[in-house]
């Protein structure tokens, strides 16, 4: 399994490295396909602008950094949550099939759109995948049942030093 995961992440992580690249390099010609789902998600995101060439460079940055942690096996569970939520605006704003005007340009987009969400699935696997170590979660219950255990047990301590200092245990 380590082997699976030693391949697959660089893999997986070859999409968002080169297409970042191309988000950086051609933000201005992308800027006008990218803005109507710029101008629908700064204001609920609260974004610091609402500028679609900046923030096709600032996704692309993110894509080529989240890609190469993902690459590297550094932090790839944040950086698999953070391409995630890259996906779907780059998505919907580059593969909008349904907005497609001849039958050839609305196939290419779909079979784009359809291999983003298969790569979406893979980012969501690996954002979940813990390499057989436990999660956060459940290493934090596992400390906190040990403090506890560990209060309990000091707790009866102090009360068996307590009765033996009154002496009314034989030693």
């Amino acid at each position: 399994m380590a082997l699976v995961r030693m391949l697959a992440r660089p893999l997986l992580a070859a999409p968002f490295i080169f297409g970042g690249f191309n988000q950086l390099r051609s933000s201005d010609q992308l800027a006008p396909k990218a803005a109507p789902v710029t101008d629908h998600l700064a204001a609920p995101l609260k974004l610091p602008t609402n500028d679609a060439s900046t923030l096709v460079k600032a996704n692309g940055a993110a894509m080529v950094a989240g890609g190469v942690l993902l690459a590297t096996g550094k932090a790839p569970r944040i950086a698999s949550t953070l391409l995630s939520g890259l996906l779907i605006p780059t998505t919907l704003a580059g593969h909008a099939f349904w907005e497609a005007d001849s039958v050839e340009e609305k196939r290419r987009h779909l079979v784009a759109f359809v291999t983003n969400l298969g790569l979406l699935g893979g980012l969501i696997t690996s954002a979940v995948d813990t390499a057989g170590k436990p999660g956060l979660p459940y290493r934090a219950g596992m400390a906190k049942d040990a403090v506890g255990r560990a209060a309990h047990t000091g707790a009866l301590e102090a009360r068996l030093a307590a009765a033996q200092a009154q002496n009314k245990l034989p030693i």
